[in-house]
């Protein structure tokens, strides 16, 4: 009896033991196939090369034989409204997704005398969103000296004198978009929350340029702070109006600049973008004195008006992400044998 149980006894315990093992094997072969998925979504032009390289270094294929191997690119639709097994569909562009397939036939230890070994099958879809960092603007031409602060009074509300070396500091002047939000939000005094609860806000010109001026330095920083204090007198804006951070705006205040997320704004830019959504009725008419060659005179106005919903003048997205302007700028110019002319562009 004691014989016979002990045979009993093992022979269970080797199916237990090939059960697990096989098991273990199954979920190494998944895990190397995800990764396989995930490195050849970032490059789908050689997406078959990159999960075959893969595998091998994960040790489930070796060198010379793609056998079980199955790599398809293809386009992903997140959409929740479509059913999980048809949001991939192969073959389809753009080509923004990679499924890969793979089997390879299990170990036993035990029960390879009398029995076959399982095929070990495993899919994986990885998809890849590739997002840019975007905005938009007007220019008319190089304006200098009393024309600088014509324009940007007019445009801020303010009644302030930058000299040229001012002016050419906050034209160089770059900050990175999610360190400028952090000041923003200190600012503001709003500690937790994330940056899309940020852009839901409302700031004026002043504390725009006060969060500005505490990323600058030297002359950058004193031509900041001179519109800093006098700022704000066109009224407040909804920040989400001027940004939009598409995905990356989930992060927690004050973890943009830390991930290491690589965007940078010019900051006189962003200051007069604000100008622009302050007030969607507002109209800068500026008798600005332009020098160019050929003419005789120049008259400028600057129309500002609110862009549409949906559209704001930096953005971070994929595609179909859209960023508008809604300055409309029209020139008279006086000259014996030419024309006068209008120019009113609309960007998306």
């Amino acid at each position: 009896m004691f014989a016979a149980g002990f045979v009993v006894a093992s022979i269970v315990a080797a199916i237990a033991v090939d059960a697990a093992a096989i098991y273990h094997e199954r979920r190494g072969v998944q895990n190397g196939v995800d990764l396989a998925a995930s490195a050849a979504a970032n490059n789908p032009a050689a997406a078959q090369s990159v999960a075959y390289s893969t595998l091998i270094d994960a040790g489930l294929m070796s060198a010379g034989s793609q056998a079980g191997l199955t790599v398809v690119t293809g386009n992903y639709n997140p959409d929740p409204a479509v059913a999980v097994e048809s949001r991939f569909v192969a073959n389809k562009s753009p080509t923004n997704a990679v499924r890969v397939s793979f089997s390879k036939p299990g170990t036993l230890f035990f029960a390879n005398g009398w029995a076959e070994p399982p095929t070990l099958d495993a899919s994986a879809t990885a998809t890849v969103t590739p997002q840019v960092a975007f905005s938009v603007g007007s220019w008319l031409a190089k304006v200098e000296g009393r024309a600088i602060n014509g324009l940007l009074n007019g445009l801020l509300g303010t009644n302030i004198e930058l000299s040229p070396a001012d002016y050419n500091g906050l034209v160089s002047a770059k900050v990175d978009l999610f360190a400028f939000l952090d000041k923003l939000a200190n600012r503001l005094g709003v500690s937790v929350g994330t940056y899309n609860d940020l852009l839901a806000m409302r700031a004026d010109h002043g504390q725009l340029a006060m969060a500005l001026a505490d990323l600058l330095t030297g002359v950058q920083r004193t031509a900041m702070l001179k519109l800093a204090n006098t700022a704000g007198h066109n009224g407040t804006l909804p920040i989400g109006k001027l940004l939009q951070l598409g995905g990356l705006g989930d992060f927690d205040i004050g973890t943009g600049a830390a991930n290491g997320l690589f965007t940078k704004i010019s900051a006189l830019d962003l200051l007069s973008a604000s100008a622009s959504l302050s007030d969607g009725k507002h109209q800068v008419n500026v008798g600005i004195d332009l020098k160019v060659p050929g003419l005789l005179d120049v008259t400028t106005t600057v129309t500002v008006g609110e862009p549409p919903q949906g559209g704001s003048w930096y953005a971070i997205g994929p595609t179909n992400t859209v960023v508008r302007t809604a300055q409309c700028v029209s020139a008279r110019r006086f000259a014996s044998d030419s024309p006068c002319w209008q120019s009113c562009p609309s960007s998306k």
